[in-house]
Order: C-alpha cells, then structure tokens, then sequence
C-alpha cells in the first residue's frame, strides 16, 4: 500500500494495510514518518521522487520474505499502540498530567 502524500498528518490507511498484513511505503512528509518504522513495518521514500516509490514498491514484490515480515510487524505495532483503545489511554494520560500541573 503507498501513501505518498506530503500532507497527511496520519495515514489511517497505513493502519488499514497493516491490519490485512500488508507492508506499507510513504513519503517522509507529513506525519507519516512517525507512524512508518521504515525497514521494520514499511518503507519510507522521499517525497516526490517517483523512482524512489517505484523501487520501493518493486524491491517489497521482489523480496515477499521480508514484505510479509514487515506486514505482520505493522499489524503488531497497529493492535498494541493504534487501537482507539490505546490511543485513548494515552490521551487520558495526557490530559491527567495537564490537570495535575
């Protein structure tokens, strides 16, 4: 799944991909990097660079090994720290340390 956006400040369909255990490739734009551990869950390219996408994209076809590794990686990573459940423990954590200070 690529995400080559320079904008988007998450990338809900990474975690969709994920989900299904698919590696995932995006741009180091946006928030993307911070929800990409590139070479662990997906890959990350320079946005723009159309080659770079391409022989992401190629390089995750030509090694399907280490694609579903990075897949399954992603899925793990979505279910302990991207569920509504967790995001909204850290959320509360957060908003608890701001009140107490």
């Amino acid at each position: 799944m690529p995400c080559p956006s320079q904008d988007d400040s998450f990338g809900i369909v990474l975690l969709e991909a994920w989900l299904h255990g698919r590696p995932v490739v995006g741009a180091r734009a946006g928030g993307i990097p911070e929800v990409i551990t590139d070479g662990q869950t997906g890959l990350l390219v320079p946005f723009g660079d159309a080659a770079a996408l391409v022989d992401a994209i190629s390089w995750l076809l030509d090694h399907p090994a280490e694609a579903a590794e990075m897949g399954a990686a992603g899925r793990a990573t979505t279910l302990q720290r991207w569920t509504w459940d967790a995001v909204y423990r850290r959320v509360v954590t957060a908003y608890e340390g701001g009140v107490a200070a």
